[in-house]
């Protein structure tokens, strides 16, 4: 009787030990929150990696958002980097880093040249290209919001807008093909070619030094400023 007593004892001590650990599994588990993303009205599909919420930051799948935006998703194995683009913006942003490039044609044959930071380097879950939404879709003029209520991301597409005209565009980059006083000429941001003018954005291009200055970290001398415009003809 006493060893029936020992061996049923010790059994539903281990059913005990057993259900207490699957109860905190899936605690834990129903305590991950589950994140969607809206765009426009429309819910995003994520069919293999949902979004992560990482060190208090939230982490989508780039890919997912930006197609259903319309933009083409490429990725550069070679450079570690997810390159997207539409017919006005191309955004670059590369694995391990916190910062990323983003491109804007203007008008004009001119484009402008902006680096800004993340709120986390850019990373690859499950195969997956994660980032910080916020800072990359505001470079591209969408609006973002988080209702921490219910774990949802809200994305709205920028109102079409009209082309700058010759007047804004000259009052943006203080000059032209004609008139390069204050560009750099040939190519401070990589292999440019002969006829690529480049200005910065912050200061106009006042303090641009013709050898180079903005350099390989696209600031420029004069006013430290991030940022730059390039004539291309």
């Amino acid at each position: 009787m006493r060893i029936f007593f020992k061996v049923t004892s010790a059994i539903m001590i281990a059913a005990i030990t057993a259900l207490a650990l699957f109860s905190g599994i899936a605690g834990a588990a129903a305590e991950a929150p589950q994140i969607s993303v809206e765009i426009d009205g429309r819910l995003v599909d994520f069919p293999d990696q949902p979004p992560v919420i990482i060190d208090g930051r939230t982490l989508v799948p780039i890919r997912g958002v930006f197609e259903q935006m319309g933009y083409d998703v490429e990725w550069v194995e070679s450079d570690d980097m997810a390159i997207l683009s539409n017919s006005i913006f191309t955004v670059k942003i590369k694995i391990g880093s916190s910062n990323f490039e983003r491109t804007e044609k203007i008008g004009g044959g001119y484009i402008a040249v902006k680096t800004s930071a993340l709120d986390v380097p850019a990373q690859v879950i499950n195969g997956r290209t994660m980032v910080p939404l916020r800072a990359i879709l505001e470079s591209v003029k969408c609006s973002i919001s988080w209702d921490e209520h219910n774990n949802k991301i809200t994305i709205l597409s920028p109102e079409p807008t009209e082309p700058l005209s010759a007047a804004e565009i000259a009052e943006l980059v203080k000059g032209d093909a004609d008139n390069t006083a204050g560009f750099n000429v040939g190519g401070p941001i990589g292999a440019q070619p002969p006829g690529t003018y480049q200005v910065c954005a912050t200061c106009k291009g006042t303090g641009i030094n013709p050898a180079g200055a903005i350099g390989g970290n696209n600031k420029c001398s004069a006013c430290n400023g991030i940022g730059v415009f390039n004539k291309i003809n």
